[in-house]
């Protein structure tokens, strides 16, 4: 790979005034166009996708770091709803009721110049929204019970009254919002890692959640009905550092196999994906014969790793995404680069290529990943925190489908990448 020619990513813009420190991560609005970016100074910077100007600052419920952010997506007209989580060992959850009409189709919701006047409907670009002090977004909560840094939070896309935690203090909460006045129970904690949990991702579409941590291992979480609680339902081994992200991969048509993949990366300079093992055969018996052992149906998945992508990261590779338009993954790390991959089928034989998709056990042909772009120093000499996908909405835009690249970084700068 180091002989061939990579493409390199466009550099589209720059979110105004992001933050004067560091800025540790940026979640893009299920579908309207903005962005929310988690900084060390104890704010939430709203911006534009549009223009990249800065149009909220939210302050006023941490007394440290905010680490993470994370919309819910309810599809409630007429409210957004953010979560924060913070080096002061809270979570906050704020509201702000929306000035817009959401069209139900087409790409981020389908929004329109039209269906959202960000100019002239509350955000005015120069606003700064002091807490509970604030006529537009509104602190409801503050759910506390980690006993250290909160690292990442995350709402379940499936169902969204359920919020995932998870902190230092090696545990992760599972929150449950029970009523519209915003009150939140905690339905699991969940204690199994030996280290810092530093990140969580809901299955995009069932009640199952994979988190990564320093212990090196990835664990996978569900509700266990005939256990009655939440349990840990598998762990992934097969890193040789922390893992600092994980992400599923997301439906993509008729093309996408059955049971989603895991992506992960690592302290250890590799991205690896991750499959479900096929259950084993049961032995066969008798009619009417008794099993050896009597036991409940087993709970417990098993997943092997399915690829390693090119190792292309120098340092510690802090974050990956992988485009639900798509299916490309990109990552960032400590090195301040940041690659993009694409997943491609292998050579065929002539055989394989006329059983249209399939191999003689049924699963799809090999493939393997490969670098389509880059950056180096992307943030100048300064690490790279986070990177993810949103829809392109800037007036460069020149298709339904394009999609852009948000990278966050120490230099308190978010900055906005296009594909080549």
């Amino acid at each position: 790979m180091a002989s061939e020619y990579v493409p390199i990513l466009g550099l589209v813009g720059q979110l105004s005034s992001a933050s004067p420190t560091r800025t540790w991560q940026s979640a893009p609005h299920p579908y309207l166009p903005i962005v929310a970016t988690a900084t060390s100074d104890r704010t939430v910077s709203i911006h534009s996708l549009r223009d990249f100007r800065i149009l909220s600052t939210i302050s006023g419920g941490h007394k440290r770091s905010i680490r993470s952010v994370a919309w819910r997506d309810d599809g409630k007209k007429g409210e957004s709803v953010l979560a924060t989580g913070s080096f002061d060992s809270s979570v906050g959850i704020w509201k702000r009721e929306d000035a817009y009409t959401k069209d139900e189709g087409g790409p981020a919701g389908g929004m329109t110049e039209d269906d959202l006047d960000l100019s002239n409907e509350g955000f005015t670009g120069s606003e700064s929204i002091r807490g509970e002090d604030s006529e537009d977004w509104q602190f409801a909560v503050l759910l506390t019970g980690h006993d250290s840094e909160v690292k990442c939070v995350a709402f379940s896309p499936s169902n969204p009254s359920l919020l995932a935690t998870s902190s230092r203090d090696k545990s992760l909460w599972i929150w449950e919002a029970i009523s519209e006045e915003d009150d939140y129970e905690t339905i699991a904690v969940l204690t199994e890692h030996s280290g810092d949990v530093k990140c969580v991702a809901w299955h995009p579409e069932r009640e199952i959640l994979a988190s990564g941590s320093y212990d090196d291992s990835i664990r996978l979480w569900r509700d266990i009905e005939e256990e009655g609680d939440w349990g840990c339902i598998g762990c992934i081994e097969g890193h040789g550092g922390t893992v600092w992200g994980v992400t599923w991969e997301p439906r993509l048509g008729k093309a996408s196999r059955e049971e989603l993949r895991l992506a992960s990366c690592s302290d250890d300079l590799t991205i690896r994906i991750w499959k479900k093992a096929a259950p084993e055969r049961r032995e066969e018996r008798k009619p009417g014969a008794l099993p050896s052992i009597i036991r409940p149906p087993s709970s417990t998945e098993l997943w092997q790793q399915d690829a390693i992508l090119p190792q292309m990261h120098s340092r510690s590779i802090y974050a990956i995404a992988w485009s639900k338009i798509s299916g490309r993954i990109v990552s960032c790390g400590g090195d301040g680069n940041i690659f993009v991959y694409k997943e491609v089928e292998s050579n065929e034989s002539e055989e394989a290529a006329s059983m249209q998709g399939t191999d003689s056990n049924g699963e799809a042909p090999d493939r393997r990943w490969q670098v389509v772009a880059q950056i180096g120093g992307a943030h100048d000499d300064y690490e790279i925190n986070h990177v993810c996908w949103a829809p392109r909405q800037d007036r460069g835009k020149q298709q339904d489908d394009e999609e852009v690249i948000l990278s966050t970084g120490d230099d308190g700068v978010v900055r906005v990448w296009t594909l080549p």
